[in-house]
């Protein structure tokens, strides 16, 4: 909420107002990625636990409807969101907090992501196996 209340603050517009904006426009917006639904469901056919880790301003609340709506979270699944938890992927403190959370070692989790830092470099450097997923065209 802070980014809201610094641009409220130069705009001159109600930062709870301007963060409801955002997130209609995210909400239309957000499409699934076929080849990452893909791989989701092969995991879950594989009997893997499934995660979500979001590097987003926008917390749990925000972002669980939206990967329930599009069919992706499940009862069961793990989601870590960095604005609720003062940590990133890129940092690497999330991955920690998804390790306290599932009780796995590093080298039990296996993470799919596209960003070259914080999916790929910061989780290599946190033990855990990555497989690099292509970016959305």
């Amino acid at each position: 909420m802070r980014i809201y209340q610094d641009v409220a603050l130069a705009i001159d517009i109600d930062p709870e107002q301007m963060a409801l904006a955002e997130f209609a426009f995210e909400q239309r917006m957000l499409v699934p990625i076929p080849a990452g639904v893909a791989r989701l469901k092969a995991a879950r056919e594989r009997g893997h636990e499934i995660a979500f880790l979001s590097d987003m301003y926008l917390g749990r609340a925000n972002i669980e409807p939206l990967l329930v709506r599009h069919g992706l979270y499940q009862p069961g699944d793990t989601l870590l969101v960095s604005a609720d938890h003062a940590a990133s992927k890129r940092e690497g403190t999330l991955f920690r907090l998804l390790q306290q959370a599932t009780g796995l070692g590093a080298g039990q989790i296996e993470h799919h992501g596209n960003d070259a830092h914080a999916d790929v470099q910061a989780a290599r450097r946190a033990g855990l196996k990555v497989h690099p997923s292509p970016r959305a065209t």
